[in-house]
């Protein structure tokens, strides 16, 4: 996570409040904003087919980056306890994108680090999902 870049979405943010238990998004919305949190924390949650993801993001994180690139939030979010967030508008982040090449940068080496993570993810579900004798990392040697 990157701290300039938090702070600079945050300096164009609006000021927004979501209560405990409360959603922000679902997965399958269409995207509406970028939002930095400012305090408390947001639960997220992804489900699919063969594993599940659970992650908080606490102050000075930022929700729903992916989103405003591809357009449709991959996860819910919920708020752990009351949250104040930053709402920075879809338009405006993209617009942002568009003039500044290093908060550009900044947000690729975000989403990237967030792919390498959930490749990580599913590498794991995959191998816990393996049957326990593929498990067994045999040399050469061994198998003759």
């Amino acid at each position: 996570m990157n701290p300039e870049l938090s702070q600079r979405l945050d300096g164009i943010a609006v000021r927004a409040f979501l209560p405990k238990g409360a959603v922000l998004f679902h997965d399958g919305d269409p995207v509406s904003a970028v939002y930095v949190i400012r305090k408390s924390s947001l639960n997220l949650e992804w489900f699919s087919y063969r594993m599940a993801f659970h992650q908080s993001l606490g102050p000075g994180q930022i929700a729903g980056l992916p989103a405003a690139l591809n357009g449709t939030y991959n996860l819910t979010a919920t708020a752990a306890e009351d949250c104040e967030m930053g709402y920075v508008p879809t338009e405006c982040f993209v617009q942002l994108l568009m003039c500044d090449a290093w908060v550009s940068r900044m947000a690729m080496v975000q989403l990237s680090r967030q792919l390498l993570r959930v490749r990580g993810l599913a590498a794991c579900c995959r191998y816990q999902a393996m049957p326990r004798e593929q498990k067994t990392i045999r040399s050469p040697a061994q198998e003759t």
